[in-house]
């Protein structure tokens, strides 16, 4: 019988009772030299093999493992961390298997966890984010497709990158070109849990430099999210108005259950209108909202909610715009909530999908203007759609004007970027030019939504 055993993720009492006792009964042991600390070893008994696996080939350790097995030897293969998280144990598993070598696991404390401890946060803090990705950046191993960094930066959830500290330069890029903004908290963990622990806070923007500065080049993870900064969040799990299998409510109820919607709404209402037009869509939008919990859905035919994404050069002289085949005018880039309500995220994917720009990054995560939009009826795909309102909210990004542009022949017939004065000119809608660009473009030259008073 082999045991794969986690021995944690450094500190020595770190690793699992039955761990420490397999250990300390093992004739054999095959640990991983270059990231196990071999205080762990002084728990072996005086007459137990010890193989370093760092210097060895897979065919070499299957060979200490099956020869044990053979002799009827008690062996334990030492993985660091827990062996499910990048431990390399599946084709040692796999190898075994043809032999008919039995074996068992053990799991183990991760360093991911060690890096919670060390950060003192908590990766699932309610009203911020309740998902964990846990991946790293594209190395000498190629990642498969679909699992770009980029693409899981653009949910806005917890990341904790495992085996990426020598490539911080290339993860602040994805990190951006997902849509995170240089001011996303970030952290650098290193040997987490060990007597050297370092922890290094910075923000996505500054990850890169944080890391030269301190000399960080490996067995560190990265962290990246708002539960960095988030405090005073409360879950439902203790409140006295919750009650659960255990325990009744003390006060005879349960709070309402918050909706994705509230947060939006919470950012809506925090916006500084800075224009009558913008004092009233203001009102207007909050109030639909509250009364419609379906305005995120396309199929509330009356109004919906929208987003738009404001896209300029770094030099803030120019602005993206697509060849709408609705409106047969240039105009700005955006699309439907449909349900989603963390519309950053939408925006940043509208912008992917009607222009091919992947490397775009919110210049901030506040709102940058609130408009009501009215829409004509007109034919969607074969579909007749009735005119109704758009209640729209709109962010500012950044994108580099050499990267490629795709049009998306679905939506609309063409892509370009135009100065700004180009792209007032090239719009055919009068309105959105007065009420909508003229604003926008103010705001990039100013730098700030406070800057501009109309």
């Amino acid at each position: 019988m082999i045991h794969f055993v986690g021995a944690g993720p450094g500190a020595p009492d770190l690793i699992t009772l039955r761990g420490a006792r397999l250990l300390a009964e093992a004739d054999v042991v095959v640990y991983a030299g270059s990231l196990v600390n071999p205080e762990l070893l002084k728990n072996c008994k005086a007459s137990c093999k010890v193989y370093d696996s760092s210097r060895m080939t897979l065919d070499q350790i299957v060979d200490v493992l099956c020869d044990a097995d053979a002799h009827g030897l008690a062996c334990v293969r030492l993985h660091t961390g827990d062996p499910a998280l990048y431990g390399a144990h599946g084709e040692q598993m796999d190898e075994l298997d043809k032999h008919g070598v039995s074996y068992d696991i053990v799991p183990g404390v991760s360093s991911l966890f060690g890096a919670s401890a060390a950060l003192g946060v908590e990766y699932t803090v309610p009203g911020v984010t309740q998902s964990v990705v846990i991946t790293r950046m594209e190395g000498s191993t190629p990642m498969p497709k679909g699992e770009e960094l980029a693409g899981f930066a653009a949910h806005g959830c917890t990341l904790v990158l495992f085996l990426s500290a020598s490539l911080l330069h290339e993860v602040q890029e994805e990190l951006l070109a997902g849509g995170l903004p240089v001011s996303m908290p970030a952290a650098l963990v290193v040997r987490a849990t060990w007597p050297d622990e370092a922890v290094y806070r910075c923000d996505v923007g500054s990850l890169a430099t944080c890391a030269t500065e301190h000399n960080v080049t490996r067995t560190a993870l990265v962290v990246v999210g708002q539960c960095l900064r988030a405090r005073d969040a409360r879950s439902l799990l203790y409140s006295a108005d919750f009650s659960h299998g255990f325990r009744e409510a003390e006060h005879g109820g349960q709070p309402d259950q918050p909706r994705p919607l509230d947060k939006l709404m919470e950012d809506v209402r925090a916006y500084v209108p800075c224009c009558e037009q913008e004092v009233r869509d203001k009102e207007q939008m909050l109030s639909f909202m509250c009364e419609h919990d379906d305005c995120l859905e396309r199929s509330n035919l009356v109004a919906h909610v929208t987003t738009s994404i404001w896209t300029v050069n770094p030099a803030r002289t120019k602005a993206l715009m697509v060849y709408h085949s609705i409106y047969d005018s240039w105009s700005w880039i955006g699309g439907h909530a449909d349900g989603v309500a963390d519309l950053r995220a939408v925006a940043l994917r509208e912008l992917r999908e009607e222009t091919g720009v992947a490397g775009a990054r919110l210049a901030s995560c506040d709102i940058l203007s609130l408009e009501t939009l009215t829409v004509d009826a007109h034919m969607r795909r074969g579909q007749y759609v009735p005119s109704h309102l758009h209640f729209n909210v709109t962010y500012l990004a950044e994108a580099d004007e050499d990267e490629v542009l795709i049009a998306n022949d679905q939506e609309n017939k063409g892509v370009r970027w135009f100065t700004f004065s180009d792209a007032l000119a090239a719009s055919s809608e009068p309105w959105m030019v007065e009420h909508v660009y003229k604003k926008l473009v103010a705001c990039s030259v100013a730098g700030s939504k406070r800057d501009v008073l109309l």
